[in-house]
C-alpha cells in the first residue's frame, strides 16, 4: 500500500512537471509583455502562412509590411551576433493593392519570395561565420494606392569578427575609392596594399567590432535608417583646419591640410567621431529615442562645388531598431 502511494505521488508529480513544461513552451517566461505580444503575433502569422488560408480577409498594406518584416526578423534574425561586416542586399516584390489593402494569398507569395532572396543572399556569402541580422521592408512610394505597388527590402547578413579594435601604425587609408586599383593603403610602412578597402569601410568595420552585443536571444524589429553627413556634426574643438573640422571626414580643397589619405591618428579620430554620432541623441548625435544601434553603412563621396572646389567626404547610413527578447534562437536559413 505504501509503495502504491509513493508510485502514485511520483506519477502525479511527473504529470504536473510535464504540464508545467508544456505551459512554459506556449507561454515563454521572462519576456516583457510588449515583446511577448510581438512574439504571439508572429507565431500566429507563421501558422497562417503554413495553413495557406484560401479565404482569409484582406489585410491593410501597412500591416502586411509589418508582419512580413517582423516575422523574418524574429524567426531568422539575430541582434546578438557579433560581426565586423554587414553585407547589405536589396530585393523588390510587386504587390497588387486595392484601396490600401492586399490579399493574404499575395502576402504569402511575397513572404516566400523575399525569404527565398534572403536565403540565396546568405548562402552566396563565402564567410564561414555569418548570420542573418535584420531586414527592412518598405513601399517605394510614400503613399500606397490602387494598383500594383513595388516594395523594397534591404537585408543584412553579418560576417563574424576577426580584426583589431583600433587603428595602428600601418593604417593609412585612402578616404574612399571604388576602383580596386586605386583603393587601399595610401602611405606608411604597409604601402602599397589593402586593395579593395578604404577608410570609410575600415571605420565601418571597427564600429561593428566595438559594438556592445546583448546576451541571449534578441531580434530587431521596426528598423529605421538615419543619414548622417559631416556638416551636420561639426567639431567645435578642432585645432587643425580641414582635418578635424567634423566628426565625419570632410575636406575642402581651398583650405589648408587638404588631403585624400587618412593617417592612423585621423582614422581613430573619425572612428570615435562615428561612435559619438551613433550613440548620442540630437544635437551631438543621430540616435532616435528608445531605439538601439544595429549597423552602419559608411560611404564616401567626392562633391564638386562651385569655383572648382573639391570636397571629399564621408556619409553614414545608420540603422537603428527596437530590440525585443526572443524566446527562441534564430532558425537556420
Amino acid at each position: 500500500m505504501k509503495n502504491n502511494f509513493i508510485y502514485t505521488a511520483l506519477w502525479v508529480l511527473t504529470v504536473l512537471l510535464f504540464a508545467s513544461c508544456s505551459k512554459d513552451n506556449s507561454q515563454p517566461a521572462n519576456i516583457p509583455p510588449a515583446d511577448l505580444k510581438v512574439y504571439r503575433q508572429v507565431k500566429l502569422f507563421r501558422e497562417q502562412l503554413k495553413s495557406g488560408l484560401k479565404n482569409a480577409p484582406m489585410m491593410s498594406a501597412d500591416s502586411a509590411i509589418w508582419y512580413i518584416e517582423t516575422t523574418l526578423n524574429l524567426t531568422y534574425g539575430s541582434a546578438s551576433f557579433p560581426f565586423e561586416r554587414m553585407n547589405l542586399d536589396t530585393f523588390y516584390v510587386q504587390m497588387p493593392v486595392n484601396a490600401d489593402s492586399v490579399s493574404f494569398a499575395d502576402v504569402q507569395q511575397a513572404y516566400e519570395s523575399l525569404f527565398g532572396n534572403i536565403t540565396a543572399q546568405y548562402h552566396a556569402m563565402a564567410a564561414e561565420n555569418k548570420q542573418f541580422i535584420f531586414c527592412h521592408l518598405r513601399p517605394l512610394e510614400n503613399q500606397l494606392k490602387n494598383g500594383s505597388e513595388t516594395w523594397e527590402m534591404v537585408s543584412g547578413v553579418g560576417e563574424g569578427p576577426i580584426n583589431l579594435l583600433t587603428f595602428g601604425p600601418n593604417d593609412y587609408w585612402i578616404w574612399w575609392n571604388q576602383s580596386p586599383n586605386q583603393s587601399g593603403i595610401c602611405d606608411g610602412p604597409a604601402y602599397p596594399g589593402g586593395y579593395g578597402s578604404d577608410a570609410a569601410e575600415e571605420i565601418e568595420i571597427k564600429v561593428h567590432l566595438r559594438k556592445a552585443m546583448p546576451c541571449g536571444y534578441y531580434s530587431c524589429i521596426n528598423p529605421v535608417v538615419i543619414k548622417a553627413v559631416a556638416w551636420d556634426f561639426p567639431n567645435s574643438n578642432q585645432t587643425s583646419p580641414n582635418m578635424y573640422s567634423s566628426y565625419l571626414f570632410d575636406n575642402l580643397s581651398y583650405l589648408p591640410n587638404f588631403h585624400f589619405c587618412l593617417s592612423p591618428e585621423e582614422m581613430n579620430f573619425y572612428l570615435n567621431g562615428a561612435e559619438r554620432i551613433i550613440y548620442n541623441p540630437s544635437p551631438t548625435g543621430a540616435k532616435p529615442e528608445g531605439l538601439s544601434f544595429v549597423s552602419i553603412d559608411m560611404q564616401g563621396d567626392l562633391l564638386l562645388l562651385p569655383d572648382f572646389i573639391s570636397n571629399p567626404t564621408h556619409i553614414a547610413y545608420i540603422t537603428y531598431a527596437t530590440l525585443i527578447t526572443n524566446p527562441n534562437p534564430p532558425l537556420n536559413l
